[in-house]
């Protein structure tokens, strides 16, 4: 199966350049997923970036439910902000429906990627994503018990559990659109 675009990165608060907690997380976020990517594939994959769908929408008022039925796999930066965004979750609610096109197939697939980049509470989490794969970007500080979302910043490479989570997550990307596409 061919795709227009073999992944989608969709993020909302994590995208944000006002959020001070995490100015441009979702912007090296994806860098760094692009880098591991391309030496996984024999081929670059095709990107698209949430800024870019909305820019696409303004300029050409492309549909957004459109472009994810042409779409492979998505990854879905989520955090305790975004659950509480209509905006964010109706995204999420047409990348589901693009994926999942009829009642019955609601179970998973491999298609969508749900990355955490903090814990949100399991009634609050976004029932359309909750059986989707999770990957959690964060760790819990054994001493005070706080999360803390991995440092993700322009002069400083990320620490070893980024890297070994960013992986995973791109060979199970891999995985899913080599299946997809034979």
């Amino acid at each position: 199966m061919n795709f227009e675009h073999d992944i989608f990165i969709g993020y909302g608060a994590a995208g944000r350049q006002d959020n001070p907690d995490s100015p441009a997380w979702a912007k090296f976020f994806c860098h760094h997923l692009d880098l591991v990517l391309q030496r996984l594939f024999d081929e670059k994959p095709s990107l698209l970036l949430q800024h870019e769908l909305q820019m696409r929408q303004q300029q050409m008022n492309e549909n957004p439910a459109d472009v994810f039925k042409k779409t492979g796999v998505f990854v879905v930066i989520v955090t305790p902000e975004d659950v509480t965004t209509g905006e964010y979750m109706k995204e999420l609610e047409h990348i589901v429906e693009a994926v999942y096109p009829s009642a019955e197939d609601l179970k998973p697939n491999g298609r969508i990627f749900r990355i955490m980049t903090l814990p949100v509470r399991e009634e609050e989490e976004p029932g359309i994503l909750k059986a989707e794969l999770r990957y959690n970007f964060y760790e819990i500080n054994r001493y005070n018990k706080k999360p803390a979302t991995y440092v993700l910043q322009d002069n400083q490479l990320p620490d070893d559990k980024f890297w070994s989570k960013l992986v995973d997550l791109a060979f199970d990307i891999h995985g899913s659109l080599k299946d997809l596409k034979e």
